[in-house]
């Protein structure tokens, strides 16, 4: 007997997404990313509005988007929405609508030039700091420094006493010179830590264009590879190399002995592309000199803070032996579970 055959479940129908709508699929736009992107079209509404002597609604287009920078942030952290794309954003949003609104009421007469100078230049010379450090040592992930967050909840706040005493009829008075100073004091600190902190990232092994890029990732990495190469050179601190001079003070470590350590006058960059050593130590401001070198890095955590607190301590002592004996006490191995304990240095990641 043949069974008779049996009727094909009935599949659901296939959704069919207009154009528009799967372009921004494609683009990974989910909810706080659609928040963002709705921000940043307030920039140039909110600049209109001051322009425009509108400062009431400006006021709350600006808490607006406040709100909005928040709530994204919540829906991404809290339902695990965040993505690569919405890390960029978000903070391109506010920095838009900072930058905007300072430049907006300087125009208008309502900020002071030098501070809104101070802003600008602090932003710029982060980004462009960002830039160098993917064009030399490749991706690089860095969360703000907390001096950078207390910065910007400041500027916000002054952002947003201006236009309320503007708009709403908020009283001038101190707080808004109170204001005006926290932002520019906050503005040159967060500024220089930045700077601060791109001068150690781009601290690495300088190699000849092409040649082997070895892993130093990690601490144990980085000693085993230059033991095994049995030398590193660097720009001889004799003739005024800061640079050279934190190497040379990491060589002392004793994890390093055996390695000869070697001075090399002139640009390390140069040095590697003569060919007088085939790795040196250095920093990115003197590899863009030369054109067929590059750097491979960062230094591992603990290095790159050894050659924090070389430049520091060499640079202001009169008596170079004292410091030394004195670098190469608080930074021997024996040390490291008391400047942990201490909450002095971050555990590296493995």
């Amino acid at each position: 007997m043949v069974p008779e055959p049996t009727a094909r479940p009935k599949l659901p129908p296939r959704t069919v997404f207009p154009g528009p709508v799967l372009r921004l699929l494609e683009l990974n736009l989910n909810l706080p990313n659609a928040i963002t992107l709705a921000r940043l079209a307030l920039v140039p509404l909110a600049i209109w509005l001051v322009l425009g002597e509108r400062y009431a609604a400006a006021f709350w287009v600006f808490i607006g988007a406040g709100l909005s920078d928040a709530m994204d942030g919540y829906i991404a952290k809290r339902f695990d929405r965040r993505t690569p794309l919405g890390a960029v954003r978000d903070p391109v949003a506010d920095k838009a609508l900072l930058t905007g609104l300072y430049v907006t009421l300087f125009v208008t007469g309502h900020l002071p030039g030098w501070l809104v100078l101070l802003v600008v230049l602090r932003d710029a010379s982060i980004v462009l700091g960002y830039i160098a450090l993917r064009a030399s040592v490749g991706p690089h992930r860095l969360g703000p420094l907390f001096i950078s967050k207390i910065n910007t909840l400041i500027q916000i706040a002054l952002v947003g006493f201006v236009l309320a005493r503007l708009g709403v009829g908020a009283q001038a008075g101190w707080v808004e010179a109170l204001l005006i100073a926290a932002a520019a004091i906050t503005t040159v600190l967060s500024g220089l830590s930045y700077l601060l902190r791109w001068g150690r990232i781009i601290f690495g092994i300088v190699v000849k264009s092409g040649g082997a890029h070895p892993d130093i990732s990690s601490h144990a990495k980085f000693v085993a590879f230059v033991k095994k190469t049995g030398v590193l050179a660097y720009a001889d601190p004799k003739v005024g190399s800061l640079t050279g001079g934190m190497v040379e003070e990491m060589l002392k470590r004793p994890e390093f002995a055996g390695v000869e350590a070697r001075p090399i006058k002139g640009m390390i960059g140069d040095a590697i592309v003569r060919g007088d050593a085939e790795f040196g130590g250095g920093a990115i401001t003197e590899i863009f000199m030369a054109k067929d070198a590059e750097l491979v890095g960062p230094f591992p955590d603990a290095l790159g803070l050894h050659v924090d607190v070389s430049a520091a301590v060499l640079k202001i002592s009169t008596a170079s032996g004292d410091a030394e004996a004195f670098l190469r006490y608080v930074t021997r191995p024996q040390a490291a579970a008391t400047w942990k304990a201490g909450g002095f240095v971050k555990t590296p990641k493995k």
